[in-house]
């Protein structure tokens, strides 16, 4: 009944209402931050630039004992694991009862998490707190605590494009720059807010998602699936499907607000086995003009599937764009790659062979971890 509910509501004028208050919103905060960004390279943080941290912050043992603090949903999924296989790692969720959030649930649910730490380093010093949660989870008193213990500190965003400004939200002002200084190793996958975390006084790292291939792997099943995507009905989204659909291709969905409701992550790991292509759509939030990396850039490509998403100049950074995934540019650009994709078999399996092998080289989530271990570990 609430799939159904909500499938009613994201066709509903209200909701049509509701996004573009709500993109306009966002575009003009945006706006402000580009205005912000130095033209230019940026170097990004270095081990070089940690090294006067490295001698205030704990040495860090060959399996370093971490702490993490954050949510248990796609993490479970590769994240969680990997950190698993090579460190001594202690998750703690950071939740907060039936989503009242606010300042005093936050300083209980940061101070649960401190408790934590503290019997954990009874028995083996924790090395390392490592943070993956929007700034509304974290309270700065508890960084500023975790510094003075000598813990090293990372926190990790993902679609911060619209997070980053300060805001006032739940009777707290929130935003990633509000926190991202108070911790040693800010990771962020938008290569040009370097400078913008920098003049907060952060040391950010330009590194991007990951994919576990325990996890996101090849099934070797029939390719019965035209066209597949994944992911919540909104926006950009709801409008390319349409098109595609009223040109003749065969769409599959699976989200929230698509008739055919949410996939859990089992059943994603399969239909991305099914499909012939899986497309992608950079947005972040409701900016329909502005891309980002995303997970499924990478866990995708690790499954052996045909990747074709929104072109994203980041991308390049992490793939070799034409041989290992395909982007494009507009809605009639999508609809000429799809038709010469679906009628050409040869060129689908040689870029499902070459996105698997520069995954598995390049891109597990164990390779992102181990660079994080490098930069905080003494020369």
């Amino acid at each position: 009944m609430k799939a159904v509910i909500k499938t009613l509501f994201s066709d509903s004028p209200l909701f049509a209402l509701w996004e573009t208050y709500r993109r306009k919103q966002q575009e003009a905060a945006f706006a402000r931050l580009l205005k912000e960004i130095p033209p230019g390279e940026f170097i990004p943080t270095t081990n070089i630039q940690l090294a006067g941290l490295q001698k205030k912050r704990r040495r860090l043992s060959p399996s370093p004992r971490v702490a993490a603090f954050g949510h248990s949903a796609w993490e479970e999924y590769g994240f969680w694991p990997a950190f698993r296989r090579i460190s001594d790692f202690h998750f703690h969720p950071a939740e907060f009862g039936n989503g009242r959030w606010g300042a005093e649930l936050r300083k209980t649910s940061c101070d649960s998490f401190l408790g934590r730490i503290r019997e954990l380093d009874k028995i083996k010093p924790v090395e390392i707190v490592f943070m993956y949660c929007d700034s509304v989870f974290i309270d700065p008193d508890m960084l500023r605590e975790l510094s003075q213990m000598g813990i090293w500190t990372v926190l990790m965003g993902l679609d911060d494009k619209h997070k980053f400004a300060a805001r006032r939200e739940f009777g707290m002002i929130l935003g990633q720059s509000t926190v991202a200084y108070l911790v040693d190793i800010y990771w962020t996958t938008w290569k040009n807010s370097l400078p913008l975390f920098e003049k907060t006084g952060a040391r950010p790292v330009y590194l991007a998602e990951g994919a576990d291939p325990a996890f996101h792997r090849p099934l070797g099943l029939q390719r019965d699936i035209d066209v597949l995507f994944l992911g919540q009905k909104y926006g950009n989204r709801a409008r390319l499907i349409s098109r595609l659909r009223s040109r003749g291709f065969k769409v599959v969905t699976a989200g929230n607000g698509w008739p055919e409701g949410f996939a859990d992550f089992d059943k994603s790991l399969e239909l991305v086995n099914r499909a012939k292509v899986v497309l992608g759509i950079g947005d972040v939030g409701y900016l329909s003009s502005v891309q980002h990396l995303k997970g499924r850039d990478f866990e995708i490509p690790m499954c052996g599937a045909v990747y074709l998403t929104t072109y994203n100049p980041e991308l390049a950074d992490w793939f070799e764009i034409g041989r290992e995934i395909l982007c494009y540019d507009s809605p009639q650009d999508c609809e000429e790659i799809l038709r010469g994709l679906l009628n050409n078999p040869d060129k689908q399996r040689e870029l499902r062979n070459a996105a698997v092998a520069r995954s598995l080289k390049d891109h597990t989530w164990e390779h992102r971890i181990a660079k994080l271990f490098g930069l905080m570990r003494t020369e």
